[in-house]
């Protein structure tokens, strides 16, 4: 049986294993929607944008810096995947990427005018979970939005699991909590947000259904 001290570390190993192929799996701007909506309500809010600060948590290999740096802000990618934060760096002009765990955010208070956590927050026990979340209203701006994605829990899922693949010829394995969008949506509120907006979607295989919650700090 795995320890709970070492699922994190066993995810991030299976992200290094997989960062070369990992940019190839994702679907290209997978995620426009929602950060034109992300957009929409910052300047609904009178809240600026160009030259703003956009803190990616879990930035992988940097796949949606494009949509911040094409709107002039200033974007700063965290990961703990070497091998995803190698890639990013390559492939990624204008960017900064640092090593950093999600939940021990070395920032300062009130840093960051937006925070987009694509498809990371589900790697975490609900402890770490609890933590994250607490950093990022830390580190995000009083009045200010943030973007949290999740793999939506189906009927027959189990809540927390460690799930095998095989890739790159060898096995991997990557920790996974699925919520659904109340169970979720509970959560966020009782760390402090303030849920605005959700947005729901499947991925073109079919196999995923993604849940995206709109918070103001």
């Amino acid at each position: 049986m795995m320890k709970k001290t070492s699922f994190k570390s066993t995810t991030v190993k299976a992200y290094d294993i997989i960062s070369k192929i990992f940019k190839k799996e994702r679907t290209p701007n997978f995620w426009l929607d929602e950060f034109k909506i992300l957009m929409g309500l910052m300047e609904a809010n009178s809240l600026k944008i160009t030259g703003s600060k956009f803190l990616d948590l879990g930035c992988g290999t940097g796949n949606d810096a494009h949509l911040a740096l094409d709107r002039g802000m200033k974007y700063v990618g965290v990961d703990l995947s070497k091998g995803m934060l190698d890639l990013a760096r390559k492939m990624v002009k204008g960017a900064k990427f640092l090593e950093m765990d999600v939940t021990n955010l070395k920032f300062e208070d009130n840093e960051f005018d937006i925070v987009w956590a694509s498809a990371v927050l589900l790697h975490l026990n609900s402890l770490d979970l609890n933590k994250a979340l607490k950093e990022i209203r830390r580190v995000l701006k009083p009045d200010h939005f943030a973007f949290i994605s999740m793999e939506k829990r189906q009927e027959g899922d189990r809540p927390k699991s460690m799930r095998r693949s095989i890739k790159e010829g060898k096995l991997v394995k990557r920790f996974f909590a699925l919520y659904t969008e109340s169970e979720f949506g509970n959560i966020l509120e009782k760390a402090g947000f303030n849920v605005v907006e959700t947005s729901f979607k499947i991925e073109p295989s079919g196999q995923k259904e993604w849940l995206g919650f709109f918070v103001r700090n």
